[in-house]
């Protein structure tokens, strides 16, 4: 009430509270798969969350957007589940709590780590136990655990060479593998020859350069099996499988000619397993075939072009080798 001499004035004041309302409060995720959902909220307030629950709580994640609220988590490797809570707060004030529960790891597998030969790190999903011991085999090679992340670090190497790596309490192994090569190195082995143009999870890829302009195929007639971009290999015995292929289909014989003397594997690479953009025949660069064909007329380029199959481009066969040391 305000007032002043014989005057008089009422106000009226409304204080109007929080509102707040939310699709649901217990969240469950699998092991490895479908790790993220959103909860709908309605609410005037600026909402934070705050986790609750014992030991490491890095495992789960939750952010607050407006009108929802995202919560994910991270693989579980252990053969336990395992669960935490997210307060949902304004100014200190509890609205309600999250309660999230992940499911155990039915079966955790031996891993393999495959390194070339310079100094490096994998980190990879592994069942670290807190404050566990952890023990190598090499002292070339060591590892650290941070939550759930294993980290495997490698010094350089001049051998091929291995090492296992264990952590107490857990019976898979982590399988080291470290290659004597890298990228760009030429590699010789049991008769195969040829310039690494890739390593990865212990395949490697080298290839060779015929500096000579060959036809992809004599006819345009639609070749049933080889339209993928990715697996060479796969294109090519779809090709050998076709009566007179060599006759027919020139550039696979040039690449199949490397296979002498009880070597095999050597193939004409899919679109997107070539190595190189271009080739140099009597100084000039050309564009060089892959073995991916989609339709009767044409093939793929390593450029990305469709051409011609009777134009007259070099090649450069792939092979691959392994470097995973425990797997032959």
């Amino acid at each position: 009430i305000l007032s002043y001499d014989n005057f008089e004035s009422k106000f009226k004041v409304i204080q109007y509270g929080v509102k707040f309302k939310i699709e649901k409060t217990d969240i469950v995720f699998e092991a490895d798969s479908n790790l993220t959902t959103s909860i709908n909220y309605v609410s005037n307030a600026y909402l934070g969350l705050e986790k609750e629950g014992e030991g490491n709580l890095d495992w789960c994640h939750g952010y607050v957007l407006n009108g929802f609220i995202d919560i994910s988590a991270d693989p579980n490797p252990y053969p336990i589940p395992r669960s935490m809570i997210f307060k949902v707060l304004y100014r200190g004030y509890e609205f309600t709590k999250l309660h999230i529960t992940q499911k155990a790891h039915k079966k955790f597998e031996d891993q393999y780590a495959c390194f070339d030969k310079n100094a490096s790190s994998i980190s990879m999903l592994y069942p670290v136990p807190e404050n566990c011991q952890i023990s190598s085999t090499a002292d070339w090679c060591m590892a650290t655990a941070k939550g759930t992340t294993l980290t495997v670090s490698v010094t350089p190497a001049t051998q091929n060479r291995t090492a296992v790596i264990s952590v107490a309490g857990v019976d898979a192994k982590v399988y080291v593998s470290q290659s004597k090569y890298a990228v760009g190195d030429n590699y010789s082995e049991n008769g195969i020859t040829g310039k690494i143009y890739k390593m990865d999870n212990g395949t490697g890829y080298i290839y060779q350069e015929i500096n000579k302009r060959i036809a992809w195929s004599t006819q345009t007639v639609l070749t049933a099996g080889t339209s993928s971009l990715t697996d060479g290999m796969a294109n090519t015995e779809a090709i050998k499988k076709i009566p007179n292929w060599k006759n027919l289909y020139p550039v696979f014989a040039a690449c199949d000619a490397l296979n002498t003397n009880g070597i095999t594997g050597w193939y004409l690479p899919a679109k997107k397993e070539c190595p190189v953009s271009t080739v140099k025949v009597n100084g000039s660069a050309y564009d060089i075939w892959s073995s991916t064909s989609a339709y009767p007329n044409s093939a793929e380029t390593a450029n990305g072009g469709t051409v011609n199959k009777k134009t007259k481009l070099p090649l450069t066969p792939v092979h691959r080798f392994n470097y995973n040391l425990y797997k032959k």
